[in-house]
């Protein structure tokens, strides 16, 4: 049930934490595809980015290291979506970089309600194993209570 919740959410939405923590990582490969046309290519915003999304990419289970890796991400990529507004760009690339940090805003908040919905959902599950019979069976089973999001 957590994998559902997980992968698809419980909005109907069919995306849950994962599928928003994708678009987060989209909207950031974007911002570095932009970004590549106007800063240098070992520029330390860029490279802050690229290392945030590595360390997402490597967190593949719903856990606190995810959640920092979240976090971390949103921070570099903030700093680099404010340096590229400093910039001159062109209409279409200020065009695109407007939507790319609108995409990259509404998945992050996003994210945030569906970690709440997963965290509740990760309580009230470890709650059920500590009943009886769920407590025998799940320890016959080797089935141990689930880690929260954050």
């Amino acid at each position: 049930i957590l994998l559902e919740l997980y992968q698809y959410g419980d909005d109907g939405s069919g995306r849950g934490l994962e599928g928003y923590i994708a678009e987060l990582s989209d909207q950031s490969e974007n911002m570095l595809t932009l970004a590549e046309r106007y800063t240098a290519q070992e520029d330390e915003k860029t490279a802050a980015v690229r290392s945030a999304l590595d360390a997402l990419y490597a967190c593949t289970e719903p856990s606190p290291a995810q959640k920092q890796a979240v976090d971390v991400l949103y921070s570099a990529a903030g700093e680099l979506d404010m340096y590229l507004f400093s910039l001159e760009l062109g209409e279409q690339d200020r065009t695109l970089l407007n939507k790319v940090t609108a995409g990259f805003d509404s998945a992050y908040l996003v994210i945030g309600r569906e970690a709440d919905i997963y965290n509740l959902a990760v309580e009230q599950y470890n709650k059920k194993l500590e009943t009886f019979p769920s407590s025998i069976l799940s320890g016959l089973a080797g089935i141990g209570p689930s880690e929260k999001y954050a």
